[in-house]
């Protein structure tokens, strides 16, 4: 869709977030998408106060608490759970698997939703998995997450020396020819270099930001940025503070040791209710996490803007990971506050066209190309 098409309705951006968990939600509290709540961060209603007009859903799943086959199993029951959501409401969220999509559901009013598995563990070392998800609609993958798996390193434990497998070079081929996104997110470094060789479409990092701004090793250096700009690629920035903020990301990673013994606790207590132990750990969440300082939503900007002073304005996204962190920026507490970033973005001197290709044209160009195949 040419951005010159692309409308600002009732003065809001039309917007593209590449990456939510909100899932989890649905399928362990029951949670309807289109009743608007005062709980989590997203909804139909409060998507359309935000004016998101593409949400990329993440299917993520804890590898802990759901290991090997498991994780299969748990990969599926939110897939079934988006489906169940589509067709409660079939007038207000329709499937997404192509550029196309996107554009008839902007047309007729309703919301794109697509499926993006986040941590490779979830296909188990199956290269049949893969293509499985695929043809339910999944259109891209995050190679990993926090744990390194048959598919590569993560950048978060000790396979952060890791690079792509023999297995992962299979992964990243497939993924080029069926016409799914590579998610560069959470990967090691080496990892990265690696899936940029091989790679023959452009990748997204669906949720990171800049290292230069915070030192986690999740974010991405300017080296990296330039990189991915250069092979075509676009970078989402995440809101969690802990990767927006260097500060809170050092005061937060000293709170690791006695968050994982107040989880571990509740999820022994409410080994046998998947809905009283998701509420039971965000109650756990939200209290370790509000003695935390508090970070602006300007941060958020601040990692756009020197996102696109490094790669260029043709290659930064948005990828809130909203429902998938425990604490928020202020002035971002839900996807309903979303065009702050936009009235910002403005007054540090963006134009209308930047603002639009960060909001939507970006991500939609790479989903353009990499699902080309199949339009």
């Amino acid at each position: 869709m040419s951005l010159n098409k692309l409308n600002i309705e009732n003065n809001k951006f039309l917007a593209f977030d590449l990456h939510v968990d909100t899932l989890q939600r649905v399928l362990d509290e029951n949670v309807d998408l289109a009743t608007h709540s005062q709980i989590g961060h997203l909804d139909i209603p409060r998507m359309r106060q935000g004016g998101v007009v593409a949400q990329f859903f993440s299917i993520w799943v804890n590898p802990k608490q759901f290991p090997k086959e498991k994780a299969v199993d748990r990969s599926w029951k939110l897939i079934d759970a988006l489906k169940k959501q589509l067709s409660q409401h079939p007038d207000k969220m329709q499937l997404a698997t192509c550029a196309k999509d996107i554009e008839d559901a902007i047309k007729t009013g309703h919301i794109a939703a697509g499926m993006g598995i986040e941590g490779g563990h979830s296909i188990n070392g199956s290269i049949e998995l893969l293509e499985a998800f695929f043809q339910e609609g999944v259109r891209y993958m995050t190679l990993t997450w926090s744990n390194s798996n048959e598919i590569c390193g993560s950048s978060s434990d000790s396979g952060r020396e890791q690079g792509l497998t023999k297995f992962g070079q299979e992964v990243v081929k497939l993924m080029n020819k069926l016409g799914m996104m590579v998610d560069i997110s959470h990967v090691s470094d080496q990892a990265f270099y690696d899936v940029l060789d091989l790679t023959t479409y452009p990748v997204i990092a669906s949720h990171s930001n800049l290292r230069r701004i915070c030192s986690h090793p999740r974010n991405l250096t300017d080296d990296m940025l330039r990189d991915l700009a250069k092979q075509g690629g676009v970078c989402c920035i995440n809101f969690y503070p802990a990767f927006l903020d260097d500060n809170y990301y050092q005061i937060n990673s000293n709170l690791g040791a006695r968050l994982s013994v107040a989880l571990s606790q509740v999820r022994e207590i409410y080994a046998h209710d998947a809905r009283k132990r998701s509420q039971a750990e965000n109650q756990v969440c939200a209290i370790e996490f509000g003695k935390l300082p508090k970070v602006s939503y300007k941060k958020v900007v601040d990692h756009i803007e020197q996102a696109v002073e490094i790669a260029g304005i043709d290659h930064v996204g948005l990828g809130s990971d909203y429902d998938g962190i425990g604490a928020v920026p202020v002035g971002l507490e839900d996807i309903s506050k979303l065009q702050i970033i936009a009235k910002e973005l403005s007054q540090r001197g963006f134009d209308s066209e930047s603002i639009k290709k960060i909001f939507f044209g970006n991500v939609m160009r790479v989903f353009s190309l990499v699902s080309q195949p199949f339009n």
